[in-house]
C-alpha cells in the first residue's frame, strides 16, 4: 500500500474529500500518537518497499487496536479495493 496521501494529509494538504473513511481513521491515529513520517513507516512498513499485501497490512493495523483506537479487517479490506 503506498501511504503517500495520508503523510500529505498529516502535512496539511487537503485531500480529506477523497480519502475513504477508514484511512481518515488511520490518519486520526497517526494525529493522536504523534507519529511522524519516519516513525509511521517503521511501524508500517519496516522494509521501506511501499506495497504491501492486504494481509500484512491488516496484520499491522490489527497490532495497533487499543482503548484509544479500533479497525476491523474489513475496515482494512476497504483500504485496497
Amino acid at each position: 500500500m503506498k501511504y503517500e496521501p495520508l503523510v500529505r494529509e498529516l502535512q496539511g494538504i487537503k485531500t480529506e474529500d477523497f480519502i475513504i473513511a477508514p484511512m481518515r481513521k488511520i490518519a486520526r491515529l497517526i494525529e493522536s500518537r504523534d507519529f511522524n513520517r519516519v516513525s509511521f513507516r517503521a511501524l508500517v512498513d519496516p522494509r521501506h518497499e511501499e506495497n504491501l499485501s492486504p494481509d500484512a497490512f491488516t496484520r499491522v493495523m490489527m497490532q495497533l487496536n487499543a482503548a484509544d483506537f479500533t479497525i476491523t479487517t474489513d475496515e482494512c479490506e476497504q483500504i485496497f479495493r
